[in-house]
């Protein structure tokens, strides 16, 4: 039997589970959300991989229903008419949770976007160990970002009194939420177009509120090296939308006498579902599509975005870019993209009272989408959760269970598009077979004859796709259940997609720039925990091989070559991302790039404590890095002042080919001195630092400095390899004093916006550097304080 974990309490909500990209599983309980982290490595005396160790998950929580009056001011209660049905009097537990791509928050990490019953949307993000609940901090509620935006758009709001419920308010409440992908999907066929796209892309939200149809937010965040001049979290409003498309009224119905003519009246967006990105062929574009429901209506807008200017732009009419189409769909059911393009289609899934409903809409022109229906997939129970799995030939599939029926449900997977001649598999689903033999267990235990029964709480899918987790509880179906708050227990299991050795062959289907280092090592470990690795079933060399199967870049042939055309010879803020581009292609296409990362990743995989190996693949991505910065700064005129950084560089890219005799290498230029001392320390090894008097000391793993203070560095969450940190680097980067430029005499003339930009983060070594290594470059794991 798989293991399980104990959940308390139960989950107030349908699809409770979000699975981000670095592997981090979050589940909606009430007031709180618990983050479930997997223990990739550990220092314990027992092997990690070990199938007796079962407490593979660390675990911490989110508070997330207290609001200070600043944050949420406090409301009267509203009158009717402005349709409030107790939004005021909620205790702010959790409705919709849901993971922002990669790279948006800190150490390029996840957020996590909370909405709450009080309509309030908050994001949070964790600047260390995710481990530490002190870490986690809400840094933005979105309701507050878009006071400004509302009032423009409701003058006459300025002149309700506070802590009355009015129109204002009622604009301000959040229904749902989706976010959009990353639009980091740039092709290095054509880096010349690109160079100038923001380095790790633009995140969208888009919000569904109550009085105010769609509105498309950009996040933008102060961990973003492209935008100096942002210091807090902020959103910008790039598209809204409210008319005919969205059939939403301010006031009831005339002679309206039951609940359900105000239900009906009172339309509002409840779900909103955005596709991945498709690269458009013709030029610098990207394509995908949003899905937004209200009731029984399902709109459909196409969304465009251009990566030379960063502008987005979403069709609300027009044939061939709008279409809204009115279909039986579930009010509170699922409604989800399928997160890879198959046949550059698009494919929406969505549930009516019986049936399973897939749309297919193309990438590129008309929006016409043809459905394909899977009759009687369901019972009438709502669905309490979706995960879209892929399977070892590339095939997705959708997995979906109902609250009360899963377990006695006929069908439980579909494969994507959906076939209605399909017949359910005879072989059961992972998850489901375990749901079954809990059941059969939890009835045993208690005597109670068979008479149990399953409640889904819900389901998703880990970042690969190659397992899923679901959550459930267990109930006597026929007698009374009494119990408190504390005792209730869910049951949350972690099964593959499918039964088979081959099903790690899902990495042949992903790129490995998409993916983290946590990501990967968790489906490693979990696929070597399957087959056996303590009987010494597969070997290392096994487990490389696979990592080899991640599609990337293509291993350049010959001499590292600067990837584009142009030669950047000034310090305009307009280079950086080109910059930031051209450097994270140097590094990862040098020799044997990634076969050292995978080296290192089956090294953390393997051994019984954290490495700090200083051979092969360490040494190798060493190599890589003082390489591809040596040759960069011969390209660019604003870093060949820092004379003495890049010597360093240039000596580690000697030690670690092993060219040039000791006394070539350990130069006066490249020579520090000893804190202790006051000895000159000569560059010996990249890895650590020795003066004349025997004072040990690690060098940082990126600027080759040697770090001889405490409290001055932080270290890799996965390898261990320590950093100086970034504002000493940037505080401490010296300029040769004869590049520096004399100030003008005379008056001088008004700066602009641009150019105090600029001046306050110049175009610097370092400042590009740790833009292209905001994580780990050996491991690809976060940073953490030491």
């Amino acid at each position: 039997m798989a293991a399980v974990t104990k959940i308390s309490p139960w989950p107030g909500v349908p699809d409770c589970l979000a699975w981000s990209d670095e592997c981090i599983l979050a589940v909606a309980l009430g007031d709180h959300v618990e983050l479930l982290i997997p223990k990739l490595t550990t220092r314990r005396k027992t092997s990690h991989l070990s199938p007796s160790n079962r407490d593979e998950w660390d675990r911490t929580r989110i508070k997330v229903d207290l609001f200070s009056d600043a944050e949420v001011p406090l409301d009267f209660p509203a009158s009717f008419s402005t349709w409030s049905v107790g939004a005021e009097l909620s205790e702010s537990n959790v409705v919709a949770l849901s993971w922002s791509p990669l790279g948006l928050a800190k150490s390029r990490r996840c957020a996590l976007a909370v909405l709450t019953s009080n309509h309030v949307l908050s994001i949070f993000e964790s600047e260390d160990q995710p481990t530490n609940e002190e870490s986690w901090k809400r840094v933005l509620i979105v309701n507050r970002a878009l006071d400004k935006f509302i009032l423009e758009q409701y003058p006459e709001s300025s002149k309700e009194k506070p802590g009355r419920t009015g129109r204002f308010t009622s604009a301000l409440h959040i229904h749902g939420f989706a976010w959009a992908q990353s639009t980091n999907e740039i092709e290095w066929t054509k880096p010349d177009v690109y160079q100038e796209a923001p380095a790790w892309g633009d995140f969208f939200l888009s919000i569904a509120t109550r009085a105010h149809g769609i509105i498309i937010v950009r996040i933008k965040s102060p961990h973003d090296p492209s935008r100096p001049d942002v210091s807090e979290w902020a959103v910008s409003v790039v598209s809204h939308m409210r008319g005919p498309a969205f059939p939403i009224a301010d006031a009831p119905p005339p002679n309206a006498m039951l609940f359900d003519d105000y239900v009906n009246y009172n339309k509002f967006l409840s779900r909103v579902a955005w596709s991945p990105w498709s690269l458009s062929v013709d030029g610098p574009q990207l394509t995908s599509v949003l899905a937004l429901s209200s009731g029984t209506d399902l709109m459909l807008s196409r969304v465009e975005y251009n990566i030379s200017s960063g502008e987005l732009s979403v069709k609300y009419d027009g044939p061939g870019n709008f279409l809204s189409r009115s279909i039986a769909l579930r009010p509170h059911g699922p409604l989800a993209w399928c997160p890879k393009l198959f046949n550059d289609t698009f494919y929406l899934v969505s549930f009516t009272c019986t049936d399973a409903v897939c749309f297919a809409v193309p990438t590129s022109g008309s929006i016409e989408e043809r459905v394909s229906i899977k009759e009687g997939a369901i019972e009438w129970h709502d669905p309490s959760g979706l995960a879209f799995a892929l399977d070892a030939d590339g095939i997705s599939e959708v997995h979906f269970a109902s609250f009360l029926g899963a377990p006695n449900a006929a069908i439980s997977s579909i494969k994507i598009p959906f076939d209605r001649n399909v017949r359910p598999a005879a072989d059961v689903p992972p998850w489901k077979a375990l749901m079954l033999q809990s059941q059969a267990l939890f009835s045993e235990a208690h005597d109670l004859s068979g008479n149990v029964s399953v409640r889904t709480r819900g389901m998703a899918a880990s970042p690969l796709g190659d397992y899923i987790a679901c959550c459930m509880s267990l109930h006597p179906s026929d007698m009374l259940e009494y119990g408190v708050r504390l005792e209730q227990k869910c049951d949350l299991s972690v099964t593959p997609q499918e039964e088979s050795e081959d099903r790690l062959g899902v990495l042949e289907h992903w790129d490995r720039r998409k993916l983290g280092s946590e990501s990967i090592l968790y489906s490693l470990k979990k696929w070597v925990q399957a087959i056996g690795a303590d009987d010494g079933n597969i070997t290392e060399d096994r487990v490389q091989d696979k990592l080899q199967e991640l599609r990337g870049d293509a291993e350049p042939q010959g001499e590292t070559t600067w990837p584009f055309s142009t030669t950047y010879t000034d310090t305009a803020t307009s280079s950086f991302n080109g910059l930031v581009r051209a450097l994270t292609r140097l590094i990862s296409t040098h020799h044997n790039f990634w076969q050292n990362r995978a080296s290192i990743l089956v090294d953390l995989l393997y051994r019984r404590t954290s490495v700090q190996s200083e051979s092969g693949g360490y040494a190798g991505i060493a190599s890589a890095l003082s390489n591809a910065v040596v040759h960069m700064c011969t390209r660019m005129a604003a870093v060949k002042q820092c004379g003495k950084q890049v010597a360093l560089f240039r000596a580690a890219a000697k030690v670690t080919s092993k060219e040039g005799s000791a006394a070539e290498i350990a130069t006066p230029e490249v020579d520090e001195k000893c804190k202790f001392c006051g000895n000159a320390i000569k560059f010996e090894h990249y890895a650590w630092a020795k003066c004349g008097n025997g004072h040990v000391m690690v060098r940082c793993a990126l600027s080759f400095q040697a770090i001889q203070r405490p409290g001055l560095s932080r270290s890799c969450s996965l390898c261990g390899k320590q950093y100086l940190k970034e504002d000493y680097l940037l505080q401490h980067e010296k300029i040769d004093e004869g590049a520096r430029k004399p100030p003008k005499r005379g008056r001088k003339p008004r700066a602009s916006k641009a150019d105090v930009a600029d001046q306050a983060a110049p175009l610097t070594l370092f400042r590009i550097l740790l833009a292209v290594c905001d994580i780990c470059v050996y491991c690809g794991g976060k940073y953490i304080r030491t």
